[in-house]
């Protein structure tokens, strides 16, 4: 609403009772500023809000009609409410002017309850004054117009800095743009300098160069040697991706597919590569490869989904003198090549659980034969949860033992023990001269523990170095490796001699020989010893074959092979011209 200029009130008109008196006319001058809002909660500074509404206008009602006195004049009248008024203030009174919406302006003189003394100060005519410009800028009075403050005009909006100088906006020198040529520079004497990254005869954004190319500059802005400083970053991590071990995943399992052994004899197979050994007496223990996925503790990662799992069935309460229970694998030569290392450690990591704890147990790495042994003891701590056992930084394989790394030889053998009488052990952690041990002394005998009480295995590794952590062995990986020391032609899922499948054929060329190569899908690791099954119906006799046609099984008293091939079978009673059928195991004893 426009503001109203000062307007004369005209002498002897009558103000009626119950005119307005305010202190802005009808819109008159800005009141007291109202009450303050509730404060917000306190953000950052922000650019100035817009202005706050307008307070409400004071203003009373006159209680009684008066005239309007001459200009200078006084005049005495009664309103209903002077709390707002004080002397010297400038009031306008409603229809003071010469009618409805026309004030008069007067000046209070003297207050006495609801009376005031009011003096006609009026001498122009009122004037409509416009609004100032709504923009954000300041403006002033100038000739009863609004006139902007020069210094407001917005600076040039390009990013650059500016400073005032003579009401206009002046750049300031140092904001020039710098080349845009990708390159870095420095700001010298008002100018843009290039900076060079860096060279072998100054510093830049990074340290003086050496000038060798052999060199690169390290996080700490300094030249390094290369080689000095990544090679053995490189052989650390070398060290960090081998195991030695074969199926340490425990996975493949082509002789059993998963079947349980019940109190089974030396010599057998829970899974491909690792064998059980006893010694004769009262132990009753139970194997069964167990399809169960087995994470690393700590972590998501599936690093298996078998394990093997022991269960005692007898109390024997003391181990015999040359009692023992094993779980042990023989390493090829090739496999200890990593580790033969004399000035280095290597590192064993055990993935176990067992339902009775705490439970101490040992283990042995030894040659072939057997000369020289480093026994360890191992305690699984918490029952029925899986622990990561790290037996780490092993003192060095010592030289002149019976350690090799030729193919087709035994490197080494990796023995966890179960049971181990007193004939069999020796003092743990340092290598010692022996014939008979295979473990250390102060372990506890699995065979002592309650009636189903189980051990669990699921993953060994044994690395170079100090070692980090298990090292994953995919299936396919696993299943390529085992085949080189065990290998059925029956499908994966079929035990060997239950059934026709994996059925292979030769030709007779006389009544005694039938021939047909038959590759191995791996070179074997050394001559194995080679198993026919019969291919007619069960029970699928060793050692024999089929004929075809005639259906009759004949004996197979001999076979031609070598590490990658079947070449031929000797034929006791066979008919020449015929063809035999037969699925077969070729099994290298690791």
């Amino acid at each position: 609403m426009p503001e109203v200029s000062t307007i004369a009130a005209v002498p002897g008109n009558v103000v009626r009772s119950g005119s307005i008196l305010t202190p802005g006319g009808d819109q008159g001058m800005q009141g007291i500023q109202g009450s303050q809002g509730v404060q917000g909660m306190q953000g950052i500074q922000g650019v100035t809000g817009n202005t706050g509404p307008q307070g409400s206008n004071a203003y009373t009602l006159t209680t009684a009609d008066f005239a309007v006195p001459g200009v200078g004049q006084q005049v005495t009248v009664n309103v209903l409410d002077t709390n707002w008024i004080v002397v010297g203030q400038m009031l306008y009174v409603d229809t003071a002017g010469g009618g409805a919406g026309q004030t008069g302006c007067f000046k209070v003189t003297a207050k006495t309850g609801n009376s005031i003394t009011l003096s006609n100060v009026s001498t122009t005519a009122g004037i409509i004054i416009p609004e100032a410009p709504l923009d954000g800028k300041r403006y002033g009075r100038l000739s009863a117009s609004w006139s902007s403050d020069p210094i407001q005009a917005d600076a040039p909006s390009d990013g650059k800095l500016y400073t005032r100088q003579n009401a206009g906006w002046t750049p300031s020198a140092v904001q020039a743009d710098a080349a845009s040529d990708g390159g870095y520079y420095n700001r010298r004497n008002g100018l843009w300098v290039p900076r060079p990254l860096a060279d072998a005869t100054q510093s830049g954004l990074l340290t003086q160069l050496s000038g060798n190319t052999t060199d690169f500059v390290s996080g700490a802005n300094t030249t390094r040697n290369l080689q000095t400083d990544v090679q053995p970053i490189i052989w650390y991590q070398r060290t960090r991706t081998y195991n030695s071990l074969g199926n340490p995943s425990l996975e493949i399992d082509q002789r059993n597919v998963g079947a349980a052994l019940t109190n089974p004899a030396a010599g057998v197979w829970p899974c491909d590569r690792w064998r059980y050994g006893r010694s004769a007496g009262a132990y009753n223990i139970n194997i069964a490869s167990t399809y169960s996925t087995v994470t690393i503790p700590g972590t998501s990662f599936p690093i298996t989904s078998r394990y093997i799992r022991f269960t005692n069935q007898a109390v024997v309460a003391t181990a015999g003198a040359s009692d023992f229970v094993q779980f042990y694998q023989q390493v090829e030569g090739p496999s200890f090549r990593e580790l033969n290392i004399l000035t280095d450690v290597h590192t064993i990591w055990l993935l176990v659980r067992s339902s009775v704890a705490p439970l101490t147990l040992s283990l042995g790495i030894y040659d072939s034969p057997l000369s020289m042994i480093l026994a360890k003891l191992f305690t699984i701590s918490t029952a029925g949860a899986w622990q990561l056992i790290s037996l780490s930084s092993l003192p060095a394989f010592p030289g002149g033992a019976g350690f090799t790394a030729l193919p087709g030889y035994v490197g080494y053998i990796f023995c966890i023990n179960l049971v181990l009488g007193s004939n069999y052990t020796v003092a743990p952690n340092v290598w010692t001269a022996t014939t008979t041990a295979n473990g250390a002394t102060g372990a506890q005998s699995f065979g002592a523990q309650p009636v189903g009480s189980t051990l669990d295995i699921a993953f060994c590794q044994h690395e170079p170095g100090v070692g980090s952590s298990l090292i994953d062995k995919p299936f396919s990986t696993n299943h390529q490796e085992c085949l080189r020391y065990y290998f059925k032609s029956a499908d994966y899922g079929v035990v060997p001699g239950t059934s026709a499948n994996g059925e292979c054929w030769m030709t007779a060329l006389s009544a005694t020989y039938a021939f047909g190569t038959i590759p191995f899908p791996v070179p074997m690791a050394q001559s194995s010893t080679l198993t026919t099954y019969n291919s007619v119906a069960a029970p699928w006799t060793a050692n024999q074959c089929t004929s075809y046609p005639g259906g009759v099984n004949y004996t197979v008293t001999g076979k031609s092979w070598n590490t990658k091939a079947l070449d031929y079978l000797s034929i006791s009673g066979g008919v020449a011209s015929q063809q035999y059928r037969f699925s077969f195991t070729a099994d290298s004893g690791w």
